[in-house]
């Protein structure tokens, strides 16, 4: 299956999503990464990922988190991007756990959430603030 296909695949529901979701996760391990991972953004799979996050299946949400940290590792453009569209906050919510949360789910998320602070950028950063400062 096509990268587009599979990133349209992330958007069709929890089986389906998650299925899709694994498959861009090893595409990113397993084959031309560089390749693979400007495909998968030029097919808009950052929203479908966060997408996911936000609503899919214990497994989708595993999936999806683990497909967006290899996507931020080292990636100064994808880190911008996820933060850009409000990638964060899902992220932290699967980290924090719930029902909808296993604990590979959480390794991963906190993978990208670690890669995501390391970044130096203004604009991740300025996602970040907010989210990480103190109530007062």
């Amino acid at each position: 299956m096509s990268v587009p296909a599979l990133v349209a695949a992330v958007n069709t529901g929890h089986i389906d999503g998650a299925r899709a979701a694994k498959s861009l996760f090893h595409l990113l391990v397993n084959d031309a990464n560089d390749a693979n991972m400007a495909a998968i953004v030029a097919a808009d799979g950052i929203p479908s990922l966060i997408g996911l996050l936000r609503h899919g299946g214990v497994k989708g949400k595993q999936h999806a988190a683990a497909t967006i940290a290899l996507l931020v590792k080292h990636n100064d453009a994808n880190q911008v991007a996820i933060a850009e569209a409000d990638g964060i906050v899902p992220l932290i919510a699967l980290l924090r756990g719930g029902p909808s949360s296993s604990k590979d789910a959480k390794h991963f998320a906190a993978a990208a959430l670690l890669f995501l602070a390391q970044n130096n950028n203004t604009d991740v950063a300025a996602a970040i603030s907010p989210i990480s400062s103190p109530a007062r």
